[in-house]
């Protein structure tokens, strides 16, 4: 029985529910023929005044923060709703519907504009459904892709706050036509996606009224201001505390012995490692010189902090290799006894204060004292004081009994270190909570883009009430017989005005040679075609319809690198009704523009974005500009780059394929580049960088470092020129003025290189003796003009003298007495038994040694005096070639 009764029990229920589904279906295109029969999408619905469109934005995700680019890129859905007197219906004549859905090309949407936007058509904008109800309300609700300038603060990255505002607004309508307001105060964040980086702190919304230079009418727009927290956690790992560590490297310097050949070296290291850290933040930031941020000022603290770590390092190398040179009883007193004590320095084991002891003083008292062997030596000066020199300075002075000089010096080297280093201590643990209460301080600031909110009164008087039925009937006496593909033909050519207004430069990519620019593009021209008398149509004087309706000049960038004209087919025109034609539309341009870095970074550039017709010659289509400048009202600042002039020019060319002219109009846009960002983080490194080469004049040849130290600058410089080139195009026309600095200082540190080795090689002549001549001229004259001091300088004849008696001397000594014993030994037998014996007579005649011990200081003091030549070449060269360079850039 149930097998029976249930199909017919199915049977009846999908009769039924068929019976419902055809009568709506009957229902919905009763209705769909009641609302589009005669509906036009393409005309704004006039219901007496304006339409008032309610917009509202809900962030899903931000995809990228783009900060050397400025571009915030983000998911958001977009929730329109507005009033339309077309779609009215009674539900109840319809079954009953309420609402209804339809494809967003059936009907009137309003023409959304996001200012700022990268792309000016908002993606998928016509790709969705609008739910349509019976009282006229339509919501449009739509998920889209905006890319968007947003202009950064990175003064206090990575610890900043970033406000990016989303300007929407009309682009066609102006306030009387379209009102735009936002929802609520604030966007919707409750379904965003958390991001990495960012914290959503706020969206808020602001409308704003605004009167433009060229246009009198008021413009509504809505702007949601997206307030962005950075997640600092990443960069502090990653960019704070390696530059710390590399920074309390430098410290370990100070715990190196001098002995060790690598003091300077660490530092220089350290500094190198800075520079190169400093340049890979700089490309994760704008170009910005409208402030620095506190990361860059703590790399340039940094490299200063190093660079005076290098500095003191030389100076204590120096102190270190001075020998037996007597030490001033003051700061011997100071600088050893009493600073020793501060820096835990143990200096018990040196006898009393050095003091020079002189010929005449202690004569007397030797002769009282004659077995005493320090007499002995005193008796050899007093005898033939030209002959005797001590290894260290050359000067008659014999070394106090049990009063080591060398040793003093080192420690006061020590002394001098522990100082440097508890100076450098205090910085460094001081500089990052200095960081942090400055941050501390500005946790309050608001760092939102403030919108100049204009209020206006809008009074709409003598405007009478627009009918559909006007509307239509002027649409079909417009349209009927209209051809967008022809161009109109009223008498000559078609005059087409262009005015051209900036609204921000994006980037302006210099090894590409490419400008990248967000523009307001404004046309007008005459159509005989599309001309009405108002009275006759309800009054309506003005008609806004797609461009598609209408035939459009084929306006042409020429130098553009992208395929299509943005914008030029995504728009509405308005038209009046004696036929002149408005169409206004925003657009990126992608333009090749010929950059001069000849200047960089205090460089101008022009970049030429020449518009012109590709398919009218000037017959049929006369371009002409509207104003000799362009406008530069609307323009947002740029963080890189200053707006200085944006001129129009009008051209009229003959090609060699057309006998007929062709007009383009020509702007010139000026900008000059602000060059705080690349003084910060390329020229002030590489001076800091440069002047480290200095100190290898005062590193002592002991020290094994003065080739090293101006080898590892002369690489900082060479990565810090190619650093540079990859931000210059590879020109070949003129040669950027900072590149001349660049291999100005490479071959100003490689001439140090050079004078580094040579002073090496002079130093080590070991026992040649040096000529007469070079004695005289590079010792003797040369020492006065480099304060170099040498007391009781002994003139080239008494040299010559003192050679004599020595060779004398030499041929007066007798054999041994174990030699003579030996006479059948062979060379290699006698070797020992010779050595033994010239000891001996070195130690019975100290006499004997002084000459090789003369030999050496004065090869010594000639690469002391010509390292000092070599360092006032340096300077004077250095200082001059900068002035001359950087007089260049019109400094």
């Amino acid at each position: 029985m149930y097998s029976t009764v249930c199909p017919w029990i199915v049977s009846l229920l999908l009769c039924h529910i068929t019976g419902i589904a055809c009568q709506t279906t009957a229902n919905q295109q009763a209705l769909h023929a009641h609302l589009f029969t005669s509906y036009d999408s393409g005309e704004k619905p006039y219901c007496g005044g304006a339409v008032n469109v309610t917009l509202d934005l809900a962030l899903r995700q931000v995809i990228d923060l783009d900060e050397p680019l400025q571009i915030l890129k983000a998911n958001v859905w977009i929730r329109l709703k507005w009033q339309d007197c077309r779609l009215v219906w009674n539900s109840s004549h319809f079954g009953g519907i309420e609402s209804f859905v339809v494809p967003v090309r059936y009907i009137w949407v309003p023409d959304i504009t996001l200012y700022d936007g990268i792309s000016p058509e908002l993606v998928g904008f016509r790709d969705f459904r609008s739910s349509l109800h019976s009282d006229g309300t339509v919501s449009y609700n739509f998920p889209t892709l905006t890319e968007s300038v947003c202009t950064l603060d990175v003064d206090r990255f990575p610890f900043d706050q970033q406000t990016c505002p989303l300007v929407f607004g009309s682009w066609v309508y102006d306030g009387t036509q379209m009102d735009l307001v936002n929802k609520g105060p604030v966007g919707d964040l409750s379904s965003a996606v958390e991001h990495v980086e960012w914290t959503y702190v706020s969206m808020r919304a602001e409308r704003h009224v605004l009167h433009y230079k060229y246009c009198p009418e008021p413009y509504s727009d809505v702007t949601f201001y997206l307030t962005l927290r950075r997640k600092p956690k990443f960069y502090q790992n990653s960019l704070f505390v390696p530059s710390a560590l590399i920074t309390v490297m430098a410290v370990l310097g100070y715990h190196l012995p001098v002995e060790s050949g690598e003091k300077v070296s660490l530092q220089i290291t350290v500094m190198l490692s800075l520079a190169v850290f400093q340049q890979l933040v700089s490309d994760k930031l704008p170009p910005s010189a409208d402030s620095t941020p506190l990361i860059a000022k703590y790399f340039n603290f940094s490299l200063c902090l190093v660079g005076m770590t290098c500095l003191m390092a030389v100076v204590v190398i120096a102190i270190h290799y001075q020998g037996n040179t007597r030490m001033p009883d003051w700061l011997y007193n100071i600088g050893v006894l009493r600073l020793s004590k501060i820096t835990l320095v143990c200096v018990e084991h040196l006898n009393g204060v050095p003091e020079q002891i002189q010929n005449n003083n202690h004569v007397e008292n030797c002769r009282k004292h004659k077995e005493n062997s320090y007499c002995d030596k005193l008796h050899v000066m007093e005898q033939s004081p030209k002959e005797y020199y001590s290894i260290q300075s050359g000067n008659p002075v014999i070394k106090a009994p049990n009063v080591d000089y060398e040793e003093a010096w080192k420690k006061l080297a020590i002394v001098v270190d522990r100082l440097c280093f508890f100076l450098f201590i205090v910085p460094v643990n001081t500089l990052p909570s200095v960081l942090l209460r400055m941050i501390r301080m500005e946790e309050k600031r608001y760092f939102g883009i403030s919108g100049i909110v204009c209020l206006f009164s809008i009074f709409i008087n003598g405007i009478a009430g627009q009918t559909t039925a006007n509307q239509q009937a002027l649409h079909t006496h417009l349209f009927t017989s209209y051809d967008a593909g022809e161009k109109p033909y009223c008498g000559g050519a078609v005059n087409v005005t262009l005015d051209l207004a900036l609204r921000q430069v994006i980037d302006l990519d210099e090894p590409q040679q490419i400008l990248r620019a967000n523009v307001w593009v404004r046309l007008k021209w005459q159509d005989c075609r599309l001309t009405w008398t108002p009275s006759s149509f309800g009054g309506i004087s003005n008609f806004i319809v797609p461009y598609k309706y209408i035939w459009i000049p084929d306006l042409t960038l020429y130098d553009s690198v992208s395929d299509d004209f943005v914008g030029l087919k995504e728009y509405r025109p308005n038209i009046y009704s004696d036929g002149t034609v408005y169409y206004n539309f925003p657009s990126v341009l992608e333009s090749i523009c010929a950059v001069d870095v000849e200047k960089f970074p205090y460089d101008e550039q022009t970049c030429k974005l020449l518009f012109g017709s590709w398919a009218y010659h000037g017959l049929d289509m006369d371009l002409q500009y509207k104003n000799p400048q362009g406008d530069l009202s609307s323009a947002v600042t740029n963080v890189e780059w200053t707006y200085i002039s944006l001129k129009a020019e009008r051209h009229v060319l003959y090609y060699g394929c057309c006998p007929e002219p062709y007009p383009d109009v020509t702007y010139y846009l000026k900008l000059k580049r602000k060059p705080q960002f690349y003084l910060i983080n390329l020229i002030v490194p590489s001076m800091l960088i440069t002047v480290m080469a200095a100190l290898g004049y005062y590193l002592p040849v002991e020290s094994g470092e003065k080739v090293s130290l101006q080898i590892t600058v002369m690489l900082s410089l060479a990565v810090f020129q190619l650093l540079v080139a990859d931000k210059l195009p590879p020109s070949a026309d003129a040669t950027p003025i900072i590149a001349t600095y660049f291999n100005f200082s490479l071959f100003l540190v490689g001439l140090a290189c050079v004078m580094a080795v040579v002073v090496i090689a002079i130093h080590y002549q070991g026992n040649r003796r040096m000529p007469d001549w070079l004695y005289s001229i590079g010792v003797l004259k040369l020492s006065y003009i480099t304060c170099v001091h040498i007391e009781n300088r002994p003139s080239a004849d008494d040299r010559k003298t003192t050679a004599d008696l020595f060779a004398v001397k030499s041929q007066n000594h007798k054999v041994s007495p174990a030699i003579k014993t030996k006479s059948n030994l062979t060379l290699l037998d006698l070797e020992p038994v010779v050595t033994a014996e010239k000891k001996n007579n070195e130690q019975k005649d100290p006499v004997d040694a002084a000459p090789k011990r003369v030999n050496q200081d004065d090869w010594r003091k000639l690469a002391l005096i010509v390292d000092r030549l070599a360092f006032y070449l340096f300077m004077i060269v250095g200082v001059v070639g900068t002035s001359i360079i950087f007089s260049k850039f019109g400094m």
